[in-house]
C-alpha cells in the first residue's frame, strides 16, 4: 500500500499552471527542489549540474535528471525516471525523505567524486526509498551514510541492481 500523499500546506516553489494536467511531473519537481536544497556545495553556489534545477526551466534541460513517458491513469505523461548525482564533486548534505516522492524513479545513482573527505552525502537512507515501487537500480557509492539499510528497501520488488558501498562514516 502506498503512504497517502503529503499534506504540505507551506507554499509551492513550483507553479503547476505550468504543468498543465500533468501534476504528477510537478510532484516531482518538488521532491528534486526538496533535494537540491538538502544536498549543498563548498563554494558559494550548488553544484553546477543542480544549479540547472530551476522552476523557471524545463526539466528537460535538468542536468542528470531524465524524464520519461509513463502511464498514468490511463494517459501518457511525463514523470522523472532517472535521477543520477553521481561524481558531482563536493557535495555534502543528507539524501532528504522528498526522495520518496518520486513514484516512478526506475534508477537512482548518488556516489562522490573528489573534495574534501567532509564533502559527501550523510545520514541514513531515508525510509521513503522504500515507496520506489518501480525502481530498478539503486546505487549509493562512496558516501559517508550511516545507521542500518531500511527495511523498506524490501518493498522494491523490481529491484535488479543494489550497490551500497564505502558508508563509514567520515
Amino acid at each position: 500500500m502506498f503512504p497517502p500523499p503529503r499534506d504540505d500546506s507551506s507554499t509551492s516553489d513550483v507553479d503547476e499552471s505550468k504543468f498543465g494536467f500533468n501534476l504528477g511531473l510537478a510532484r516531482d519537481c518538488e521532491a528534486l527542489l526538496a533535494i537540491k536544497k538538502s544536498l549543498s556545495s563548498d563554494n558559494a553556489g550548488r553544484s553546477r549540474d543542480l544549479n540547472s534545477w530551476t522552476t523557471g526551466r524545463s526539466i528537460k534541460r535538468w542536468r542528470r535528471v531524465t524524464s520519461s513517458k509513463v502511464e498514468e491513469s490511463g494517459r501518457s505523461v511525463d514523470r522523472v525516471t532517472s535521477l543520477s548525482i553521481s561524481g558531482v564533486s563536493t557535495l555534502s548534505g543528507v539524501i532528504p525523505p522528498e526522495i520518496g516522492d518520486l513514484e516512478h524513479l526506475e534508477t537512482l545513482k548518488l556516489g562522490y567524486a573528489y573534495g574534501s573527505p567532509g564533502d559527501r552525502i550523510t545520514g541514513e537512507i531515508p525510509t521513503e526509498i522504500g515507496n520506489l515501487r518501480k525502481h530498478e537500480i539503486l546505487s549509493l557509492e562512496k558516501l559517508a551514510l550511516s545507521g542500518e539499510i531500511p527495511a523498506t528497501i524490501g518493498n522494491l520488488t523490481n529491484l535488479t541492481e543494489l550497490t551500497i558501498t564505502e558508508t563509514a562514516s567520515s
